[in-house]
């Protein structure tokens, strides 16, 4: 339900984003030969290897906060601690998504994730020095990040 909702949410967001960002783009009128045209496919290939990205950037992020000694030693449901996990040599208390981030399964999946998108966007005949392919890549990060602090944030009232 959750990684449902984070795809769902990063789709409809990110689609204003993106043409905002080709709008901004204008190629001088000598390069109009040398642009290139992306299908559909390539574009969310390479927007997906940078929502991989971000999202391992975020787990990492989060993983620090979690070694903090400002949590609960039992659980505080007022604060969406509920859940308990194990995170390198304690077990402390938490919220739904931070017990997924903690577990070794969030990174493997993001960076395998990335890796499946990035060779679809190779294997298509992606340009990888292009403007374009950059600003895929950070409008996937900036998504990403966004969503998953959206979640994160949600996951401590909801669950």
């Amino acid at each position: 339900m959750t990684v449902a909702l984070m795809l769902t949410a990063s789709l409809l967001l990110t689609i204003p984003l993106m043409a905002f960002l080709q709008s901004r783009h204008s190629p001088p009128a000598d390069s109009l030969m040398e642009l290139e045209i992306w299908n559909w496919y390539q574009r969310l290939a390479v927007f997906v290897s940078g929502l991989s990205f971000g999202s391992f950037l975020y787990g990492f992020a989060l993983s620090g906060l979690l070694l903090s000694s400002h949590r609960p030693d039992h659980p505080d449901v007022a604060l969406g601690y509920t859940y308990l996990f194990k995170i390198k040599s304690h077990e402390i208390y938490g919220n739904y998504f931070e017990m997924l981030v903690a577990s070794p399964l969030w990174p493997w999946a993001s960076w395998i994730c990335g890796v499946i998108a990035g060779a679809l966007a190779f294997s298509r005949g992606t340009k990888f020095s292009s403007n374009t392919y950059r600003l895929h890549i950070m409008a996937g990060v900036v998504a990403s990040l966004v969503l998953n602090f959206a979640v994160w944030r949600a996951c401590t009232y909801l669950f």
